[in-house]
């Protein structure tokens, strides 16, 4: 296993915390006290390269492959943050996870093979709680997604 994917399954989360690791370009992982982990963007082929002809700005830290994750969240459809390479692998890896994201990335996971998908447009979103996790629609297209117990926020502009 990847000493990345190790070190977050390791990770020992104190309450009213959330540990992070960055995962390149604009990819992030999270962890709560409870064992949750959170994937944000993870870019983590060469897919870009690959359909647009643009090298990455640093290497992936895993692969694909090494993910172990309860939720994916995608800030939009670009290919650096929907990575059409690496989540079918996570997809498949992880029957468990669920994804989520604004509209735009509706025909990107359908093709990656995703499912389920919670879509952040403002009139599904205004009252959807799964999970332990609610989604609070603040306008169209955004949403602040909040656990419970915890004093974490992330909005869908954050990270990129």
């Amino acid at each position: 296993m990847n000493p990345l994917a190790q070190e977050i399954a390791a990770a020992e989360v104190p309450e009213a915390s959330v540990r992070l690791w960055w995962l390149g370009q604009a990819g992030f992982a999270f962890k709560t006290p409870s064992g949750r982990i959170v994937f944000a963007d993870p870019y983590l082929s060469d897919a870009v390269e690959r359909l647009h002809g643009f090298k990455r700005l640093s290497l992936a830290p895993l692969a694909a492959g090494h993910v172990r994750a309860d939720i994916v969240v995608l800030t939009h459809e670009h290919t650096d943050h929907l990575d059409p390479d690496a989540l079918p692998v996570i997809t498949r890896n992880n029957p468990q996870c669920r994804f989520a994201g604004p509209d735009g990335c509706r025909e990107g996971l359908r093709q990656a093979g995703v499912a389920p998908i919670i879509l952040c447009s403002w009139s599904r979103m205004r009252r959807a709680t799964w999970a332990g996790w609610r989604f609070i629609p603040r306008r169209p297209t955004m949403a602040i997604i909040r656990l419970r117990r915890w004093r974490w926020y992330w909005t869908s502009g954050a990270f990129g």
